[in-house]
């Protein structure tokens, strides 16, 4: 399904983070200690390409949609690579969809939905409303319930904004974005834990395809493997050229601030 959208517009490209302070002392190692359950929500389902098209006197963006609702389990699949980049930075996580069977996914589908902040991220221009106590998804009774008798002490209940990959004009490298919000609760103490908002951008190489061709073709490959390079770059401390880039395990306080250590040398 594909819709087009046209205006004049200058692009600009930044890091976004809105969240809370990150965590230390006992909430921190607690975090870590305790175990952990994964739940990817995509209320989205949908690409977003943008690129620039030239009318007379101006510059006009041009955007399109594709929907892939019933031919990728997005929810499994990122759950998964949440799961494998928390595990490498100390938590004792476990995707959702392997903690649950597939009766209880689907009873608490609708739940998740109703969690879900996605359809804010994208309606709102504001992102500081994003990550805030206020404003951050209710933890679900029947859901809290159904996690501890797992033996699960934390959620890190997951939420995007989608895809989107924006195919400038003059020669500039294609970009993808992509806005996370994550959302910690604490299942003992029902209570929010951590709420943070990352955005993660790379440039991404077409080759001699198409963006709708490179992203869609042979089963979405492109898009499930631009997602999970993303996802994963995110996790990563990056200090390349002596840019410092968070990482999310940062974000959180479950890394130390590479640029605080150095100080502090």
């Amino acid at each position: 399904m594909f819709r087009f959208v046209f205006g004049v517009c200058a692009v600009f490209l930044s890091a976004c983070a809105t969240m809370q302070p990150p965590l230390s002392g006992e909430p921190a190692n607690s975090l870590k200690s305790g175990k952990a359950v994964v739940a990817f929500f995509d209320g989205v389902e949908q690409i977003k390409y943008s690129r620039d098209i030239y009318l007379v006197l101006a510059v006009a963006k041009e955007a399109s949609y594709s929907t892939y609702s019933g031919l990728w389990n997005s929810n499994a699949d990122v759950s998964g690579i949440h799961t494998t980049e928390l595990s490498k930075i100390g938590i004792q996580a476990k995707s959702l969809y392997e903690a649950l069977s597939p009766e209880e996914i689907a009873e608490i589908q609708p739940i998740l939905k109703t969690m879900d902040v996605s359809s804010r991220m994208k309606a709102s221009n504001n992102s500081n409303e994003l990550a805030s106590e206020k404003t951050a998804p209710h933890l679900k009774q029947k859901l809290k319930d159904m996690l501890l008798s797992k033996g699960f002490d934390y959620l890190f209940f997951i939420t995007w904004s989608g895809y989107n990959l924006d195919v400038p004009a003059l020669g500039i490298s294609p970009r993808e974005t992509l806005d996370t919000t994550y959302s910690i609760y604490d299942l003992n103490r029902d209570s929010l834990l951590w709420n943070g908002s990352v955005r993660a951008f790379e440039q991404v190489d077409l080759g001699e395809a198409t963006a709708k061709e490179y992203i869609e073709k042979n089963d979405l490959s492109g898009l499930k493997k631009e997602v999970g390079r993303m996802i994963s770059e995110k996790y990563k401390i990056r200090t390349d050229h002596g840019i410092n880039s968070t990482s999310v395990g940062q974000y959180i306080g479950l890394q130390d601030n590479v640029a605080a250590v150095k100080q502090g040398e």
